[in-house]
C-alpha cells in the first residue's frame, strides 16, 4: 500500500486533572497509532494545531524548490547579441531538466521560444519523458482587458516554483528600450511568495538592477552567505554564458 500521513493531536497533562485518566488516553492514543500502522498510516504527533500550517508548508518550500520559475524580456539583446542569449537561455532551460528540476515560465518576449527548445530537447531526445511532467508554459492573455488578469495570473504561475530565475528585462515602449515592468512585478510576487531570487546580473537591463538590489538588501544577513558569492559571480561581465549556467546550477543545488 501506498504510505500515507495523519496529523493527531497529543496528549497534554493539562487536559485531565486526574493522573489515571491522563495515562489512560496516553495508551489508548498509543494503541490507536499503533493500529494506523496496519493501514500504512504514519502518525505526525502535534503539540499545536497551529503547527499544521507550519508542517504543510515546510513541505510546500521543500516540493517547490524542484520547480523553477523562469522570468525574461527582451527586445534588445545587448552585449552578446540575439543569438548567443537565445542559446543561453536554451542551454540553461535543458540543464535545469537535466538536472531534475521543473520549468515554469510566462513564455516572456523573445525568451519563451529558446525556453522550450531546450526543455524540449532534453525531455524527448533525452530523459524520454513527458512534457506535462517537466515543463508548465502560459502565454499570457492578449488584449487591454486581459492585461488587468497579469497580476493575478503572474502569482498563479510563480506559485508553483520554490526558485525564480531573471535574465534580460526588457521591452520596447513607443520606440524605446525601456526596463520589464512585467518581470519587476515578477521578482516582487517571488519574493512575497518566499521563492529564493536569482536575478542574473550578467544579462543586463532590469536583471542587472534586480541583482544590485538583492545584494544590497542581504549585505548584513548572514544567513545568505552560502549563496553570496555565487550571487555576485553571476552580476560579472567577464564571465561566459556557458560560466554563468554552472554558476547558476551549483547555486540551485545549495537551496534547501
Amino acid at each position: 500500500m501506498r504510505e500515507h500521513y495523519c496529523f493527531l493531536k497529543d496528549v497534554s497533562k493539562t487536559d485531565y486533572k486526574d493522573e489515571d485518566e491522563f495515562k489512560y488516553e496516553k495508551r489508548k492514543l498509543s494503541y490507536f497509532i499503533d493500529d494506523l500502522k496496519r493501514f500504512n498510516i504514519k502518525t505526525v504527533l502535534i503539540q499545536e494545531y497551529s503547527e499544521i500550517t507550519e508542517i504543510l508548508q515546510s513541505i510546500k518550500r521543500v516540493y517547490n524548490g524542484r520547480t523553477v520559475y523562469l522570468s525574461g524580456a527582451a527586445a534588445e539583446y545587448n552585449p552578446d547579441g540575439k543569438d548567443a542569449y537565445e542559446k543561453f537561455i536554451s542551454k540553461l532551460s535543458g540543464r535545469l531538466i537535466y538536472e531534475g528540476y521543473k520549468i515554469v515560465s510566462g513564455y516572456g518576449l523573445g525568451v519563451g521560444s529558446a525556453v522550450i527548445s531546450g526543455a524540449l530537447s532534453e525531455i524527448y531526445y533525452n530523459q524520454k519523458k513527458s512534457l506535462t511532467d517537466q515543463l508548465i508554459l502560459r502565454p499570457f492573455p492578449q488584449g487591454d482587458d486581459a492585461k488587468e488578469m497579469w497580476e493575478t495570473y503572474r502569482q498563479d504561475m510563480i506559485s508553483y516554483s520554490g526558485i525564480s530565475i531573471f535574465l534580460l528585462g526588457n521591452k520596447k515602449e513607443s520606440g524605446t528600450i525601456v526596463p520589464s515592468n512585467g518581470m519587476r512585478s515578477e521578482y516582487e510576487i517571488s519574493k512575497e511568495q518566499g521563492n529564493f531570487l536569482i536575478p542574473i546580473g550578467r544579462t543586463g537591463y532590469i536583471s542587472k538592477e534586480l541583482w544590485n538590489e538583492l545584494l544590497e538588501e542581504r549585505q548584513d544577513d548572514h544567513t545568505f552567505d552560502i549563496y553570496r558569492h555565487d550571487i555576485e559571480s553571476l552580476g560579472d561581465d567577464t564571465k561566459t554564458l556557458d560560466e554563468v549556467i554552472e554558476i547558476v546550477i551549483e547555486l540551485i543545488k545549495k537551496v534547501k
